[in-house]
């Protein structure tokens, strides 16, 4: 440290101007920070609402689909004789999945 302090005082460099003049941002940091700030795009937001919806849609539709076969498995998986709408039922699911 003293050494330090001594080339500082030789070279005419204060230790508070140093420690100023090393704390410069990278060169790449004004850039980022700027490509953080977005401009707003109508267009390419309704563009990325639609991809994300349909992939919603594929999403519900899958689930509603596994719904029914869970619905069907049990109904096919049942002991007693069905009841007349669960045979209803059970042909619809049939027909609608198969």
């Amino acid at each position: 440290m003293l050494l330090f302090l001594h080339l500082n005082s030789v070279l005419g460099l204060s230790l508070e101007s140093h420690l100023l003049n090393s704390k410069k941002r990278p060169p790449g940091v004004k850039a980022s920070k700027a490509s953080g700030k977005k401009t707003f795009d109508p267009d390419k937001q309704v563009e990325e609402f639609e991809r994300i919806w349909k992939i919603k849609q594929k999403e519900i539709d899958a689930k509603e689909r596994l719904s029914k076969m869970s619905l069907l498995d049990s109904l096919i998986g049942k002991k007693e004789p069905l009841l007349e709408y669960e045979e209803s039922l059970k042909k619809k699911l049939i027909n609608g999945l198969f």
